[in-house]
């Protein structure tokens, strides 16, 4: 399902969303998305590599650039995948040559949208200390000040993928949070 759509499901139908959800786990990826610099200074250019590294998806002839995007998101992300990504692994990378188009504007903060907050129900939310891009200091001071949410991070090397490569830690803080709300209820 995906935690961006899973996110912008909460924000569509707050009602359903915040009648029938008892708990919400958010690994790395906040309510809304911020690429601009006031948020993220020079880290916000991350997202400028996917517009290049995505073209080997439309353009048969750049395949070699799959490769480097693996080797990318292998040292930089701590992807461990035992092939590339293709476009169903990572379609945030096949639609990326638009973001050539919208990247000026993220980086000013034209596209901002403020941080979705209005949810009822308890969010665990888990990042790597690394793992800052898709999420925003007004959410993640809004998941600290909530008594029924928890906010965690990990202290692994690796950003996105510290999931997948630490599922035991992940897990066990996972755990502990319905083992706590079951308690509490």
């Amino acid at each position: 399902f995906g935690a961006a759509h899973s996110w912008e499901f909460v924000k569509t139908f707050q009602n359903v969303a915040n009648d029938h959800i008892e708990c919400f786990i958010a690994l790395s990826v906040a309510s809304s998305f911020r690429y601009d610099l006031l948020e993220h200074g020079l880290r916000a250019f991350v997202w400028a590599y996917s517009s290049l590294l995505c073209l080997s998806f439309y353009l048969p002839f750049l395949k070699p650039l799959q490769w480097a995007l693996w080797k990318m998101l292998e040292i930089g992300g701590g992807y461990k995948g035992s092939s590339p990504p293709n476009q169903y692994d990572a379609w945030h990378y096949w639609y990326a040559p638009f973001n050539i188009f919208r990247l000026p504007f993220d980086l000013i903060g034209a596209t901002f949208v403020k941080e979705y907050t209005s949810y009822t129900f308890p969010v665990l939310f888990i990042r790597s200390m690394q793992d800052r891009i898709a999420s925003t200091k007004a959410f993640e001071d809004d998941i600290k000040s909530r008594l029924d949410c928890d906010f965690v991070i990990l202290d692994f090397p690796e950003q996105h993928w510290y999931v997948e490569n630490h599922p035991d830690r992940v897990l066990e803080k996972i755990r502990g949070f319905f083992a706590e709300k079951v308690k509490s209820d």
